[in-house]
């Protein structure tokens, strides 16, 4: 049975998010291009993976070579759950070491930088609203909430309690129930592009999010904003998560950002590596220790 037929059945079986089915698809996809043939079930050998794996290091970093070598093993998995492949035994699975980065978010500085290009903004968006107006209320909306941009772009107007200051969802991503907040500020923005009516507050999605964010950017950067290699407007997900954390503790920060499984991944993934330490420096030679 060929692979990819594999991952059909899984995404009519399992209730998956897109991204996830297209990660086992490019996932099989390049098991098949490395095997220089269609990759069925008889291909899936503790030997075959190994070698793939090993030779994806050699191109990609270790954290993308375990990204397909875990959808390849749940290929595997669900052959041996429908169609009795041999299990593999984990242990002889070469394992990546994964790596950890450093979390970088932007400062508050940076965010002034941002809103301020965003208010310099020329033209009108195709839903009638102007781009400055929109954006601006787009910006300090992320940045209240730490909501991700595809909740972002699903949130209507039913939705938000202006009295409250309040936005009640259900996350796209885990599906789960959450409560964010938003200043009195940032409710003045909102109100400001409420026409022309429309269902969503900020119906903008990837790539016209895309284009307006490269012009943002641009109009901050001579003003001393600096975006590393891989940013993009999402990063003020992690802005949200580092400045709770350093008013509030990383108990407050998981929960503004709504996660239910405690702290550990907004230590991992959202809260500015810098942050997470007070700044000291080990003693000089000759100088006299602190009180």
């Amino acid at each position: 049975m060929r692979l990819s037929a594999v991952v059909d059945e899984i995404a009519m079986e399992c209730d998956l998010e897109k991204s996830t089915i297209q990660q086992y698809r490019r996932s099989v996809q390049k098991f098949s291009e490395h095997l220089e043939k269609v990759a069925t079930e008889e291909d899936l050998t503790p030997a075959n993976v190994n070698r793939f794996v090993a030779n994806l290091q050699q191109e990609i970093t270790n954290t993308t070579a375990g990204n397909y070598r875990r959808a390849l093993c749940r290929v595997w998995n669900y052959l041996t759950e429908t169609q009795g492949v041999e299990a593999y035994e984990i242990k002889r699975l070469r394992r990546p070491k994964n790596e950890e980065r450093p979390v970088f978010a932007w400062s508050l500085h940076d965010i002034a930088l941002l809103t301020e290009a965003a208010k310099s903004l020329q033209g009108t968006l195709r839903i009638g609203v102007p781009a400055a107006a929109y954006f601006e209320a787009w910006l300090w909306a992320a940045y209240d909430t730490g909501l991700r941009p595809s909740d972002l772009w699903l949130i209507r107007w039913d939705q938000i309690d202006f009295e409250g200051k309040t936005i009640a969802l259900t996350q796209h991503k885990t599906a789960k129930p959450h409560v964010a907040f938003l200043s009195d500020e940032t409710c003045d923005l909102i109100l400001k592009i409420r026409d022309p009516a429309r269902p969503e507050i900020f119906p903008l999605k990837w790539g016209g999010l895309r284009k307006w964010a490269l012009k943002i950017f641009a109009i901050a950067k001579p003003k001393g904003f600096n975006r590393l290699p891989g940013q993009s407007l999402g990063n003020l997900r992690k802005v949200n998560a580092t400045q709770t954390f350093i008013d509030h503790g990383a108990s407050a920060a998981a929960q503004s950002l709504g996660h239910s499984g405690g702290e550990r991944t907004v230590w991992k993934h959202y809260i500015d590596s810098r942050a997470r330490r007070p700044f000291v420096l080990p003693r000089r030679p000759n100088e006299p220790r602190s009180s």
